[in-house]
């Protein structure tokens, strides 16, 4: 996971197994960290990577081994 400070994780959400959640960006021999957000009772499934500065709303489904669409996902998408 990326660091503490970076990453909110409400209440009922969770991050199964293998997750990668606020993975941080690589690009031109620099790395970016942003602030991460998994919404309350929101799911990551085993192996799915969360970029850095992804925001799931509350109830959000993000599918084993899958990669959510960047930016800010409403409620109860998946």
């Amino acid at each position: 996971m990326g660091h503490p400070d970076l990453l909110t994780l409400h209440d009922g959400g969770f991050v199964a197994d293998m997750a990668g959640v606020g993975v941080a960006a690589f690009a031109a021999d620099r790395m970016a960290f942003a602030p991460t957000e998994v919404g309350r009772r929101a799911f990551v499934g085993n192996a799915a990577l969360v970029p850095a500065g992804t925001r799931l709303g509350p109830g959000c489904l993000v599918g084993v081994g899958s990669l959510p669409p960047t930016g800010r996902l409403p409620a109860g998408s998946t």
